[in-house]
């Protein structure tokens, strides 16, 4: 029997109690507390704003219809682009550990530019109202999430407001005024969202730099374009409305186009730390091997392994072990050359290839990079440390062929690791070769 059918008519304190029994499970309250303090205070902030507007606003025939048709459109979209968009977050882990662009900006910038504030939000509030009822359908729902995101893009939506009357109510025809204003408005409304939504995923995954949350060059690009496409929406809604729909096909082609490139990036990228995939490091590394071999160079491989990773996941939980995870692989990518292989082989396994460095300048490189991992501070926890060893292999000392350098390399990390751990170790086998040739010569 359920508790509605144990309860009396019209005695909701049983409910009540119940609901409030829930609050403190809340998925929320395990976010980082200054994380959730922002979460909430802009919640509500912008919860009161959207209030405040909606109190002062005069609805015309004009605006429900064009509200009543950007909320057709978008969640239209969203229907039919949402088999790629669960494609785009599978390949990606789940969650971004950085800013990402989505088409939806095309329906909120132009909501922003033609609507009355309030309405603008109400067109944003049914975009990730819908976004919710999709995740709970699906069992992905994070709702603190959902309603920060509503929240980040009702805010530049709002911030539109201060550069509106810049663009005029006649519309985006109107000379250099109304260039101005658009462009205005689109900037307003880009660093709003933007600005709240990277103070949160960094607080949120405990970021050491900033680097780790700014958006790539890929999704920026395609968040500029879904902001042209926004502005080409208000003219049509304000002009043409009956063409507004043909928007859709345009988007779809930008979609497509920019998913297809970030999905295959997608495939070759770590969620978890941005690095390369063991496959698509494998086949990267095999590439400057080759190349190596051709051009006579020498070329180095280092296996990094974090020391008792374990205990960090058991004692803090697996939320700061990933932090740590990412923490080093930023570390890894400020350390190494742009051009030098790194990628995760699993667990807490890193690996490298380096190439025209021979043994003596890779143990440098492993031993500057074991310090600076050494010196990571995770979490605002200064209890906690993580160090690594490393193993080296050269090539073609050790092999010609990248498994016989990563076998090297590997057997160097577990003398390394019982030397007492936090140290490099570089393959001595062809030392002991050199040697009993020494005494056969």
């Amino acid at each position: 029997m359920s508790i509605a059918a144990r309860t009396p008519a019209g005695d909701t304190s049983e409910q009540n109690r119940s609901w409030m029994s829930r609050v403190p499970h809340w998925e929320l309250w395990s976010v980082p507390r200054r994380a959730v303090v922002l979460i909430l205070t802009v919640d509500v902030l912008v919860a009161v704003a959207v209030a405040f507007a909606l109190a002062h606003v005069r609805p015309t025939s004009a605006d429900l219809a064009r509200t009543g048709l950007l909320i057709i459109l978008c969640v239209g979209y969203a229907e039919a682009a949402g088999r790629i968009e669960r494609i785009r977050q599978y390949l990606g882990g789940g969650v971004a550990t950085n800013a990402r662009a989505n088409s939806t900006s095309v329906w909120t910038f132009s909501a922003a530019l033609v609507l009355p504030a309030g309405y603008a939000a109400a067109v944003v509030a049914a975009i990730y109202t819908h976004i919710a009822v999709v995740g709970y359908q699906q069992r992905t729902l994070r709702p603190y999430r959902v309603i920060y995101d509503w929240a980040a893009v009702t805010a530049g939506v709002l911030a539109v407001e201060a550069a509106r009357n810049g663009l005029g109510a006649a519309g985006l025809h109107g000379g250099l005024a109304a260039a101005a204003g658009a462009t205005a408005a689109l900037i307003l409304y880009s660093l709003a969202s933007l600005a709240i939504v990277l103070v949160g995923v960094y607080l949120y995954i405990g970021a050491t730099s900033w680097r780790e949350v700014l958006p790539r060059w890929g999704d920026v690009g395609f968040e500029a374009a879904t902001l042209v496409l926004g502005l080409a929406a208000a003219d049509l809604l304000l002009q043409l409305p009956w063409a507004t729909p043909l928007l859709l096909a345009l988007v779809a082609v930008l979609h497509r186009s920019t998913m297809i490139a970030e999905l295959a990036a997608a495939a070759r990228t770590d969620g978890k730390t941005g690095l390369l995939t063991a496959t698509a490091w494998q086949q990267t590394a095999q590439q400057q091997l080759s190349q190596a071999g051709r051009n006579h160079h020498a070329a180095s491989v280092l296996v990094l392994d974090l020391d008792r990773f374990k205990a960090v996941n058991d004692t803090y939980g697996h939320l700061v072990g990933d932090t740590a995870l990412r923490a080093v692989a930023q570390c890894l990518k400020d350390e190494l050359r742009d051009y030098d292989a790194v990628g995760r082989f699993g667990g807490e396994e890193f690996v490298a290839l380096l190439p025209e460095v021979d043994s003596v300048a890779a143990q440098q490189v492993a031993d500057r990079v074991r310090q600076t991992i050494r010196a990571i501070r995770i979490d605002d926890r200064p209890e906690l440390r993580v160090s690594a060893s490393i193993g080296i292999a050269v090539y073609p000392v050790h092999g010609t062929d990248l498994q016989a350098l990563l076998t090297a390399a590997d057997a160097a990390l577990l003398t390394a690791k019982a030397a007492g751990r936090d140290r490099t170790e570089l393959n001595r086998t062809h030392r002991i070769l050199d040697d009993v040739q020494d005494v056969l010569g």
